[in-house]
């Protein structure tokens, strides 16, 4: 038995080694939080702007692992139908100063390029993080147009191990 558990003991090491390698996780963004816009619309887990009068504006969380020191790489899967407006996304990374007011923040600001029906993804490489920090996307979806409404779907961050 203690030869037994001496092996589990020997595999667990070996295991906790190689725990964190290639750790990017996907989202749904149906999990997006509204904080301007009425138009928060689900369908299959993705959302979209069903408001013709109001931009979408959304915060998506992200899990931030604690071992982890920064963002790798990330992206986000958005569609756009607006003949007005683009769907704007930031990347962000931010972490409240202990003992102070304010905080700190590491953004990159994507956007699309003009109507386009098919699904497109923003890409977005490294950004700083810091151990009591957490990460989110935060989105501007125009308002629907008679080109129909914009969506976003799944978004993905990766952390550097």
């Amino acid at each position: 038995m203690k030869t037994f558990l001496a092996s589990l003991s020997l595999i667990s090491l070996l295991l906790a080694g190689h725990a964190y390698a290639l750790d990017g996780k996907n989202y749904n963004a149906s999990s997006c939080v509204a904080f301007v816009g009425n138009g928060k619309t689900l369908n299959f887990s993705n959302i979209y702007n069903n408001s013709s009068s109001s931009i979408l504006r959304v915060d998506c969380v992200a899990t931030k692992d604690l071992i982890k020191k920064s963002i790798n790489s990330a992206w986000i899967e958005v569609k756009d139908l607006s003949n007005a407006e683009n769907v704007s996304c930031t990347l962000a990374s931010h972490y409240n100063v202990i003992g102070e007011s304010g905080g700190r923040i590491w953004s990159q600001n994507k956007k699309t390029n003009g109507i386009n029906s098919n699904w497109q993804r923003l890409s977005y490489t490294g950004l700083g993080a810091n151990n009591n920090g957490h990460y989110y996307f935060s989105c501007d979806v125009p308002k629907r147009t008679s080109n129909g409404a914009s969506w976003l779907g799944t978004y993905h961050i990766d952390e550097n191990d």
